[in-house]
């Protein structure tokens, strides 16, 4: 069966614009049957909201309260749903579900109480919690966080899935699943954004949830890029039907050859460890491209990531860095004779004459210890929230600039610096030079202000603002 000849369910989703062949789609409370589909896909946003009449509604401790009608339907629609997806899941069929912001509710339990008698007589409805996962045939928990930055742990096909469609997805929850599970995590962190769960003979796949409609700027790109996702999850559940499609030899059957197969697996055996070689080669590849990104740290952060990676660099670059007590801001450090006290900063918008203070607090203090003067040099990150293409001011205002020269600070931006660490790493014998050049500066740095010469801007097709205009919820 090929991608193109598959026939697929979308619960509560929103594709039906894309008018996608193979694509059917119908509301959560559809009786629509689940079983003359090849898969499922659930779109699980506001799940309750669609079960409100709105008159008849409440709140209770905060969420969303429904009244007694409404939550005999909702408790009826979930149940029929969930006896379907295991009906689904035992033929060894895959359901995916879009995971969108969707907070439990309160419903009706059914029960009553009777108070008092007469006109003081009162009638109590009970409700409890409803767990709007619930329609799924195990426990889910996630918790709800919107976020686009995510790694991707998984082996294909789920991994050509998520490359194929990366920029075409945000998250709206994370949760925890055991590591096998995992199919996306949070950067730095355990937590799943997308997983697989193996139920009977099928599985469920949590998926993050798609742009779609609104979220594109124009029509023409709701299409192209919804079609892609389309053809991306199409191409997917194909590949899964495949896997499950597969037939296992008996232990036993092992014991036999037959053709070539002994030579084939002895080739085999060698490609293997020449694979083995090729990810040693990729992982030692890994970990230098990821030093590499690292130096970027210089245009993005502040506190003390910034501090460490400005450290890091001068000490690549040559210089000698020295002990400073416990929580100084500054560094001691000495290039060629030449002692040097800098003030790291990394802030929202420009710097200011109190970053120059501050610096000079920490020289005034290596006089009083070393009775003689050092290089101050004041390194600042400035306007570190917004993207380097768009910052336009200056990093160090003209009112700071006379105190500064006063005192001879030499004042140069974390952008100067990579820029400074690049040429010397493109050409070593130019080093001593432009650090030379660095130290004797009074005022702004002058070299490096054109930084595209040495830092490359790239544009991503998922960043285009052209093509996509995204919206909160």
């Amino acid at each position: 069966m090929t991608s193109g000849m598959q026939s697929l369910l979308g619960v509560n989703t929103h594709f039906g614009a894309l008018d996608y062949k193979g694509l059917t789609e119908c509301y959560f409370d559809s009786t629509t049957s689940f079983m003359d589909y090849d898969a499922i896909i659930i779109g699980t946003e506001s799940l309750a909201h669609k079960f409100t009449t709105p008159y008849l509604s409440s709140t209770y401790n905060g969420k969303l309260s429904l009244s007694q009608d409404d939550s005999f339907r909702m408790k009826e629609t979930f149940d029929r749903i969930r006896i379907q997806i295991i009906e689904l899941l035992k033929q060894g069929k895959t359901v995916f579900i879009l995971l969108a912001n969707n907070e439990n509710c309160f419903v009706h339990t059914g029960h009553k109480t009777f108070s008092g008698t007469g006109r003081n007589a009162r009638t109590t409805n009970y409700v409890e919690e409803f767990d709007v996962f619930s329609f799924l045939p195990f426990t889910f928990r996630p918790t709800i966080a919107r976020g686009e930055k995510y790694d991707i742990v998984c082996q294909p096909p789920y991994s050509s899935f998520f490359q194929r469609t990366r920029g075409l997805f945000y998250y709206d929850a994370y949760f925890t699943v055991p590591k096998k599970s995992a199919l996306l995590t949070l950067p730095k962190s355990d937590k799943a954004i997308s997983a697989v769960f193996e139920y009977e003979k099928g599985k469920v796949v949590v998926l993050p949830r798609p742009y779609v409609g609104g979220n594109y700027k124009t029509e023409a790109a709701w299409k192209k890029y919804g079609k892609k996702y389309l053809d991306a999850l199409f191409e997917l559940n194909h590949a899964l039907m495949a896997c499950e499609d597969s037939y296992s030899l008996p232990l036993w059957a092992d014991g036999i050859k037959i053709l070539d197969e002994e030579d084939q697996e002895k080739k085999l055996e060698q490609d293997l460890k020449k694979l083995e070689n090729i990810k040693a080669g990729i992982e030692k590849r890994e970990t230098l491209i990821n030093k590499i990104r690292r130096k970027k740290i210089l245009l993005t952060a502040s506190g003390t990531m910034l501090e460490e990676v400005v450290k890091e660099t001068l000490q690549e670059i040559g210089f000698s860095l020295h002990e400073a007590e416990v929580g100084r801001s500054d560094i001691i450090a000495s290039y060629d004779g030449v002692d040097v006290v800098a003030e790291i900063k990394g802030v929202s918008k420009s710097a200011a004459e109190k970053h120059a203070a501050q610096l000079e607090k920490w020289v005034a203090q290596f006089m009083e210890e070393k009775e003689h003067s050092p290089k101050a040099l004041l390194i600042v990150n400035g306007y570190c929230d917004t993207p380097l293409p768009d910052r336009t001011e200056e990093v160090f205002p003209d009112q700071m600039l006379k105190y500064c020269k006063s005192r001879e600070h030499a004042l140069i931006t974390t952008t100067q610096l990579l820029c400074l660490y690049i040429e010397i790493k493109d050409n070593p014998e130019c080093a001593k030079e432009r650090i030379t050049e660095m130290l004797s500066c009074v005022g702004k740095y002058s070299r490096y202000l054109d930084y595209k010469k040495y830092l490359r801007l790239i544009e991503r097709e998922e960043d285009n603002a052209d093509e996509r205009t995204l919206k909160n919820d």
